[in-house]
Parts: structure tokens; sequence; C-alpha cells
């Protein structure tokens, strides 16, 4: 009897193939998707935040224009209680314009992190943190700074026509410190959020990989 030729020879179920085969690309895994939503994100409430402080930096020019305006009325014309209650505000105009130069400037740094996280720099992670403490402690001393203006210019509108804004009289401090409460509030969520995110650990072993 003649042996079998090896082509014909069957394998056993599961045996390993013994000759080799297409050589298949595995992929190279992305980034994952946050790392583009964060960065652009990130470029987008920069330059609005720059652009909106803007206004801001202009507030002492703002009422040096609204004096000239107001010595430019007949007195009779001129309701006290508004003159009072610009002269008030002129006071803050130069802190205001302070603050609001740092927040742009802040505002840019939040640009370039924007760039660098979509870039994949490692550096971009801790300057998002640094970023976010430098826009809460402004947000917070811009919140302060806008509730006292608010409050010096009701209180000279109430002293110029106490029987027009009597209904507020009690309400002064409540009103000012709640509205700029709100916007301050607003203003921090984002700011937070990037330290909240930035310091999970799995987000930091994935940005530890980068360059």
């Amino acid at each position: 009897m003649t042996e079998p030729e090896g082509d014909h020879l069957s394998m056993p179920p599961g045996a390993p193939p013994t000759s080799p085969g297409a050589l298949v690309a595995r992929p190279v895994p992305g980034p994952p998707a946050w790392v583009a939503v964060l960065g652009i994100l990130s470029i987008v409430f920069g330059v609005l935040g720059a652009l909106g402080k803007c206004w801001g930096i202009a507030t002492p020019l703002f009422f040096m224009m609204m004096d000239r305006f107001f010595a430019s009325m007949p007195q009779e014309e001129m309701p006290e209680a508004v003159g009072r209650s610009f002269s008030m505000m002129g006071v803050y105009a130069w802190p205001i314009a302070g603050i609001s130069l740092l927040k742009t400037i802040v505002a840019g740094l939040l640009v370039a992190v924007g760039i660098g996280l979509l870039k994949r720099r490692a550096w971009a992670s801790a300057w998002a943190i640094r970023y976010a403490v430098l826009d809460i402690v402004l947000s917070l001393g811009e919140g302060v700074l806008g509730a006292l203006a608010q409050v010096a210019q009701m209180e000279a509108m109430q002293a110029a026509d106490p029987p027009a804004f009597a209904p507020i009289g009690g309400w002064t401090t409540l009103i000012a410190y709640g509205s700029v409460g709100l916007g301050v509030l607003l203003s921090m969520v984002w700011p937070v959020f990037l330290v909240v995110w930035f310091t999970r650990r799995r987000v930091r072993e994935h940005v530890s990989t980068w360059n």
C-alpha cells in the first residue's frame, strides 16, 4: 500500500495554519473626540472673551465722552439722578478697564491652550489649569468691582431723587450683588470644567503620551 502524499493529508480541527496568510495592517487609533471638542471650544470662547472685554477697556473713554455730553446740556434739562449715577460709575472706570485688560490677556491664553490641544501638545493641559485659576480669580474681582459700582450708582440716584427710587431702596445691595453674582457664576463654568477635566487620572495618562 502506498502512503498518501503530504498535500492530501487533512489537518486536525483547530490546528494552526502551516503557511503564512495575507498581512493585515492594524489601524492606528486616533485621538479621542474630546481633544478636538475642547480645543475648538477653547479657541471660540477665548476669541469671544477677548472681544467682549474690549468694551471694558474702553470704559474710561466712554465716561469721558458722557461727561462732555452732560456738560454741554443746559442744567435744567439734565436730570440730577442721571448726572450723579454717571459720576459715581466714572469713579470705577479705570479699575474696570484694568481688569478687562487682564481678562483679555487671559482670554488670549485660552486661545493658545485650544491650539495646543488641537496639536496635542503636553503643555496644553497644565496651561489650561493655569488659565482656569487666573480667570476664576479675575472673575471674582470683576464681580466684586461691578457690584460696588452698581450699588454706588443706585445710591447716588436715590439720593438725587428719593421719591422716584424709594421702591428699590431696601433692595439695592441684593439687586446689585445678585445680578453680578449670576454673571460671575456663568463665566466660571468653563474654567471650572477645565480644572475638573484635566485633573482626571485617565485624561492625565492620555496627555502624558503627547509631545
